[in-house]
């Protein structure tokens, strides 16, 4: 009986590693959204939203015509935060040819560049932004975003220390630095910058569900699939639709591999 329950064991096993190379619980769109941090993912903003407390937004940033430099900077950002990168980019431009020392405008333009993946004229405005603020820990989580999106995950993680070097209880920087190391399969570690985050953050959605996929990645499935369901929930508390359905899929995903995995291992043990 004992070799027949050795059997099914690796047999299960077997099974599950055929499983892990069909699942991808890590959902990219979020990810990117979490790593700039200034980008809300509860809902989509645009300026033909007709909220009151918008509309005041925009007549009192949108509506000037801006003359001096940091007038153009405060447009920009109205312009960002609407998720108008093109519009931003420009105002930001003409920003930085007013006034070349305006570090704000260097850092601001190089989330535009990056979120319209334009990755080299990025990491040029971190550089300059830090060079203007070597204090930035902005400049640190920006430049380490943009390395990880060209697939240098260890030059990223060195960015991601030295902003928490900077600011030890930054949560942004341990959600990137655990991504980070999730790519680079160091999944352990990961569940550590994840644990730390829900221990500065017990709300943040995306450090459950970050953990989640780290821990399924482990084939820990009861405690990723535990994750994950409370992921849902706060992102359903935080009127996060894309979050939300993001973790149903997730869920679906692990309950099918975990029933599959039982039906297998219960049909092989009955013989």
């Amino acid at each position: 009986m004992n070799k027949f329950c050795l059997l099914a064991f690796l047999v299960l096993q077997t099974k599950v590693l055929a499983a892990s190379q069909e699942i991808n619980l890590n959902q990219q769109k979020q990810q990117e959204t979490t790593i700039l941090g200034s980008i809300s993912t509860s809902a989509q903003i645009s300026p033909n939203n007709t909220s009151p407390a918008l509309l005041e937004f925009q007549k009192a940033n949108l509506e000037k015509i801006p003359q001096k430099a940091e007038e153009f900077f405060q447009r920009g950002l109205a312009f960002y935060r609407l998720e108008d990168y093109t519009a931003a980019l420009k105002d930001f431009d003409t920003a930085i040819s007013l006034n070349s020392n305006l570090g704000e405008a260097y850092l601001y333009r190089g989330r535009c560049k990056k979120i319209l993946k334009d990755n080299a004229g990025a990491m040029s405005d971190f550089k300059t932004s830090l060079r203007l603020n070597p204090d930035s820990v902005n400049y640190y989580i920006q430049n380490g975003a943009s390395k990880e999106a060209v697939g240098d995950y260890m030059a990223a993680l060195e960015e991601y220390n030295k902003a928490l070097a900077l600011n030890p209880e930054l949560e942004i920087a341990y959600i990137s630095r655990g991504n980070a190391r999730t790519q680079l399969g160091d999944y352990a570690s990961a569940i550590t910058d994840f644990n730390k985050v829900i221990q500065i953050n017990p709300q943040n959605a995306t450090a459950y569900k970050k953990r989640g996929y780290a821990r399924y990645k482990l084939n820990q499935f009861f405690d990723s699939m535990s994750d994950h369901e409370k992921a849902k929930v706060l992102y359903q508390n935080q009127n996060n639709f894309l979050g939300y359905q993001s973790s149903i899929r997730s869920i679906n995903l692990l309950r099918e591999i975990m029933l599959k995995n039982q039906a297998e291992a219960n049909a092989f043990l009955s013989f």
